[in-house]
């Protein structure tokens, strides 16, 4: 069984993880308290750089790269569907983080 873009459900599922466990902590770290305060372009950079956080470089770029990975991958199911279904799901699809700021 694999998703839409041809991923194994339980690589999926192991991203969800790892993200869920990095914002477990940037969360309360940061002064968020739903999903629609995140704003990768100003939090993962933040992250990146913060000294309070005892993650080692390679965790930080770990998240980095899979959320950027996650967030493309719900942008593209999002515009595959009908317009009128992407209002509806738009808010549960994770916000991009540009290119740019990757480098």
């Amino acid at each position: 069984m694999e998703t839409y873009i041809g991923l194994d459900p339980s690589t999926v599922a192991n991203r969800l993880q790892l993200l869920h466990g990095r914002w477990r902590s940037l969360f309360p770290a940061y002064g968020l308290v739903t999903f629609a305060d995140w704003h990768p372009k100003e939090h993962l950079p933040r992250y990146l750089n913060d000294p309070k956080f005892s993650d080692k470089l390679y965790t930080r770029q770990e998240f980095l790269c899979v959320y950027t990975l996650a967030a493309e991958h719900s942008q593209a199911y999002l515009r595959a569907l009908p317009k009128a279904e992407q209002t509806i799901y738009q808010r549960w699809t994770l916000p991009l983080f540009p290119k740019q700021l990757t480098k």
